[in-house]
């Protein structure tokens, strides 16, 4: 059996991207990954932020446009994980990725993905809140611990923050 799961594009045409059953279940479980990942960052949950990257992953972080040296380096998840603990500082954040385009080959994948970050708290002596769109460009592997992030590009491409509001709860009636 054949799944069709989204479009290619090339220089002819778009045409449907085919999977058979284990490439299927490799793209769910790619694409839950990256999705743990999203998760952990917005718990504070820096073991597992490490634990989806290999031990000696490259982790470029705030590049802009495509040049690596322009941003930050990170070598293994562990020494990333030391580094995002920065979100503490922000009292809530929301990190929620789409339009994730994967593809497969064997043990190894790609993913280009667009992830948008809301991140609250004080700026300048203020609560604001901050929106950040993302490029993430990844490598993956298959390990033994399953799909694992060898190299991450991260790429910031929209920025902008406002002041936050204070949330209004309606007031409910009980009896």
């Amino acid at each position: 059996m054949r799944y069709y799961l989204e479009w290619a594009e090339d220089d002819e045409m778009e045409r449907p991207l085919e999977y058979e059953h284990e490439e299927l279940l490799s793209y769910l479980a790619i694409r839950r990954h990256l999705e743990r990942y999203m998760s952990a960052i917005d718990r504070r949950d820096f073991d597992a932020v490490g634990d989806c990257f290999t031990a000696d992953a490259e982790i470029y972080m705030h590049v802009k446009a495509g040049d690596l040296r322009s941003g930050e380096f990170h070598r293994g998840g562990a020494a990333f994980a030391r580094a995002v603990t920065r979100v503490e500082k922000f009292k809530s954040t929301n990190h929620s990725i789409a339009n994730t385009m994967i593809k497969l080959n064997g043990s190894k994948a790609t993913a280009d993905s667009r992830v948008t970050a809301w991140l609250m708290g004080e700026i300048g002596g203020a609560d604001r809140v901050l929106l950040r769109c993302v490029h993430l460009l990844d490598d993956l592997i298959l390990t033994d611990a399953g799909w694992k992030i060898s190299k991450r590009i991260h790429m910031p491409v929209i920025q902008f923050d406002v002041p936050a509001s204070p949330i209004e709860m309606p007031h409910r009636n009980v009896s």
